[in-house]
């Protein structure tokens, strides 16, 4: 990952990043922070505020499938270390939401670390109990989704020990087998990049969680599915701006999941690495 960032940084000649951590406290806000709210507290606001905006930070296809009445549509994996065009008022009252509760707080994080100071996070619609509606009927045929599901549950993959050690381990995916190592803390998965579907990924991680789980940033609370596909999804990303001619191409298509890295956008990432090889 280190020598992957650094390759990044002179593709891309990044910018310098904010330097300040976010967090979320509980009844107040700061510059840099957001605020974690209830449920209740969101649905008070949403009927009796004027000029806030409600932001759905799901993919696209789950917004499609039922949303809060009025939500903005900004994927997680979108909000990079620029505002996006949506929220042009670093002021205005942003109230976050996604599926579980995972995805928002990533989102909330990096919107207070780009400046934003008024940002409310309150969970996932799947615990949403004031009504939502459905995106409006497409104009145009649907098309095939860009990397489709493959499967549906953990069996799929046949997750197995091949020496019985509980270390390496080999699954099968698209009809091609892929090794997923364990160190303490960290799961390294070969040739990751040819894995691309959110709900495939999810499986993935859960699967291997099971089996061995991976701290969160803490080094207390334990990493859900749902974070280390998207750490993986930022890697991801990561290789997919690298030249098909780069020296390092082939040593960026594997990705290591661990603690240090929960909840980073690829961004973050970059500078973690780039501040590594500066010191």
């Amino acid at each position: 990952m280190k020598r992957l960032a650094l390759t990044i940084a002179s593709c891309m000649l990044l910018a310098t990043a904010a330097a300040c951590n976010g967090g979320f406290y509980f009844g107040k806000q700061e510059q840099n922070e957001y605020t974690l709210i209830s449920q209740e507290e969101a649905k008070k606001i949403i009927d009796s505020e004027q000029g806030i905006v409600i932001v759905d930070v799901r993919r696209q296809d789950e917004y499609d499938q039922g949303h809060i009445p009025g939500a903005v549509l900004i994927p997680n994996e979108t909000i990079m270390s620029t505002p996006p065009p949506e929220l042009p008022d670093m002021d205005q009252k942003i109230l976050i939401y996604c599926r579980s509760g995972n995805r928002s707080k990533q989102a909330a994080k990096k919107l207070a670390d780009m400046g934003y100071t008024n940002i409310y996070e309150f969970g996932g619609i799947n615990t949403w109990q004031y009504g939502t509606e459905m995106a409006q009927p497409a104009t145009e045929p649907e098309t095939e989704p860009r990397f489709p599901s493959l499967i549906t549950s953990a069996a799929d993959i046949a997750l197995y020990d091949p020496d019985g050690q509980g270390w390496n381990y080999i699954f099968t995916y698209n009809g091609e087998n892929f090794t997923a190592d364990y160190e303490y803390d960290n799961w390294h998965i070969s040739d990751s990049y040819k894995i691309r579907n959110h709900d495939d990924l999810v499986i993935i991680c859960q699967a291997l969680a099971d089996i061995h789980p991976i701290h969160g940033a803490d080094l207390e609370s334990y990493r859900t599915a749902e974070d280390m596909a998207y750490e993986w999804e930022q890697h991801n990303l990561a290789y997919n701006l690298l030249p098909e001619d780069s020296q390092w191409k082939g040593s960026a298509k594997d990705v290591d999941i661990d603690p240090k890295d929960q909840g980073k956008s690829m961004y973050q990432l970059f500078k973690d690495r780039l501040s590594e090889g500066e010191s």
